[in-house]
């Protein structure tokens, strides 16, 4: 595997890789099947599921890799949970109610994660 830069390999190497630190991201789709995202993310949830998401945010795709991407992520251990929302809105009180229902899930999820 070739240096990400900023010698992450050299802090991966002394295990600072994000092993064991749980993620999540709220934001468009992300194009999950992609082979840097394979064995990290560890729930893709689409918050809407009656919405036809039109396209992936490649914005996302980038910023979610170079988190955990298993070739150029910083940190390339950590598990990721992805709540992706529509990539369009008709107004910004939808915009926000797609956030407060992705929130009470990952309350949600972590408070049933805490009863293992």
């Amino acid at each position: 595997i070739e240096e990400p830069g900023l010698d992450v390999n050299k802090l991966q190497e002394q295990g600072i890789n994000g092993r064991g630190i749980n993620v999540a991201i709220i934001d468009k789709p992300i194009r999950d099947t992609h082979y840097e995202f394979f064995g990290r993310i560890k729930e893709y949830v689409l918050i809407n599921q009656t919405v036809n998401i039109r396209r992936t945010a490649i914005s996302w795709d980038n910023c979610a890799g170079f988190l955990c991407g298993n070739t150029c992520g910083v940190a390339n251990r950590v598990n990721l949970f992805y709540y992706a929302y529509p990539d369009y809105f008709l107004t910004d009180e939808e915009y926000w109610n797609y956030h407060f229902k992705a929130f009470d899930m990952i309350i949600d999820h972590n408070s049933k994660s805490m009863d293992l």
